[in-house]
C-alpha cells in the first residue's frame, strides 16, 4: 500500500492509557473492529511507508512509548515523529531540541504571520477560538505575547490553549501580580509527570 494522508494525532486532550490508541487509530482513520486499537494500528501500517506524527505526548509518556515500540519494531516503512517536554526512552529515538521561534517585528502584527512565533500561536488560537486572531487589537496582544514568551514554542502552545475565550489585552494585567502571567519559565515548569 501507498502513504496515506491522514492528519497527526493530537493527543493534548488524551487522559488515559487505553485512549492513546484509540486517538492515534482515529487520527489513521481506522474503523472500529474486534481487535485492540493497538493491534489494529500494527496491521494498518504494516505494509505502508508513512510518518506518524503524534502531538503532545508528554503526560502519556509510558502508553506513547509503549505504541510507538510496537509500531515501529512491527512497521518497518514507518517513522514516527513525537512532539513532547520529555523523551520517550526508547532504543532507537533520535532527540531534536527546539530552540526559540522567529518573532514577529511588527509592534501592532501587521507581519505575525510571517514569523515562526507568531504563526504557531495563530494557528493553536484559531483550534480553540472561533475567529483566531481576526481583530487587530488580538493580532497586538499576540505579538506582545510572542515576545514576552521569547518565541517558545510550548510556552506559545501553553499560552493559547490557556487563553481559550480572550486574547485582548493579555498582558494587561502583568504590572498587578497576575500569577498567570508570570512568564515563560513558570510556563515550562510541570509536576510530577504521569506515565499512565
Amino acid at each position: 500500500h501507498g502513504a496515506d494522508r491522514s492528519g497527526p494525532a493530537r493527543l493534548a486532550r488524551t487522559g488515559q492509557r487505553d485512549d492513546v490508541a484509540q486517538a492515534v487509530a482515529e487520527a489513521l482513520s481506522i474503523r472500529d473492529g474486534p481487535t485492540d486499537p493497538r493491534r489494529r494500528i500494527v496491521e494498518h501500517l504494516r505494509r505502508r511507508r508513512k510518518l506518524l506524527v503524534l502531538d503532545n505526548c508528554e503526560h502519556l509518556l509510558s502508553p506513547v512509548a509503549d505504541l510507538v515500540g510496537a509500531v515501529t519494531s512491527r512497521c518497518p516503512g514507518v517513522t514516527v515523529l513525537a512532539t513532547s517536554r520529555e523523551p520517550l526512552e526508547l532504543q532507537a529515538e533520535a532527540l531534536l531540541r527546539l530552540g526559540p521561534l522567529g518573532l514577529p517585528a511588527s509592534p501592532v502584527g501587521s507581519d505575525l504571520l510571517e514569523s515562526a512565533a507568531g504563526r504557531l500561536l495563530a494557528d493553536r488560537v484559531e483550534r480553540v477560538r472561533h475567529g483566531g486572531l481576526d481583530r487587530p487589537e488580538d493580532r497586538a496582544a499576540a505579538v506582545q505575547i510572542c515576545r514576552r514568551l521569547d518565541g517558545i514554542p510550548l510556552a506559545l502552545e501553553l499560552e493559547a490553549q490557556r487563553r481559550r475565550r480572550r486574547l485582548r489585552c493579555a498582558y494587561s494585567r502583568r504590572d498587578h501580580g497576575d500569577p498567570h502571567l508570570a512568564g515563560p519559565v513558570s510556563l515550562l515548569r510541570g509536576g510530577a509527570r504521569h506515565t499512565g
